[in-house]
Parts: structure tokens; C-alpha cells; sequence
């Protein structure tokens, strides 16, 4: 597919990749974000792809996401109660 690499000082670059994955990558080249030919969402310079059941969680302000809990719980009383009222 492609390489899009943000420029310091010209502007985005895009560069052809034989691999059919997408990169987006830091002005020193570096790979920020992979998305694979299968979707996959890649974090990183070798990305990490999580494992099942993880999602990306912020680290603040100004750092990158990484692959972790996605704690779930909490997430799923609120969808409940917004879709059928449990929590009263």
C-alpha cells in the first residue's frame, strides 16, 4: 500500500510499500501507527497488535497509546443501563 511520513520541513511525503500495509510514521521515519492488509491495527517501530480482549489505552498527554485492558466492566453497567434502564 503506502508510506505517509510527516515531514518537518516538507510538508507529508507518501512512498509506495510492497507489503500492502499502511504506515504512518514520524518525521525521523519511524513507524507510528501500522494498519495490516487484515485490518489489524499496529502500534510502534515493530508494531504490537494486542492480544484478544485488549484495546488502546491513552498514556497521557503528549506519549503514544499501548495495548491493554480495556476495563470492560464498568463500560458494560453503563451500556446496560443507557439500553435498558438497569441501573436506577
Amino acid at each position: 500500500m503506502s508510506v505517509i511520513t510527516a515531514g518537518t520541513t516538507g510538508g507529508i511525503q507518501f512512498t509506495n510499500d510492497p507489503t500492502g500495509n499502511l504506515y504512518l510514521q514520524y518525521s525521523t521515519g519511524t513507524n507510528g501507527i501500522t494498519l495490516s492488509t487484515t485490518g489489524a491495527i499496529g502500534i510502534g517501530a515493530s508494531p504490537s497488535y494486542g492480544t484478544a480482549g485488549q484495546a488502546l489505552v491513552s498514556n497521557g498527554s503528549g506519549s503514544p497509546p499501548s495495548w491493554g485492558s480495556a476495563g470492560t466492566t464498568a463500560g458494560k453497567a453503563i451500556a446496560l443501563d443507557l439500553t435498558f434502564g438497569f441501573l436506577k
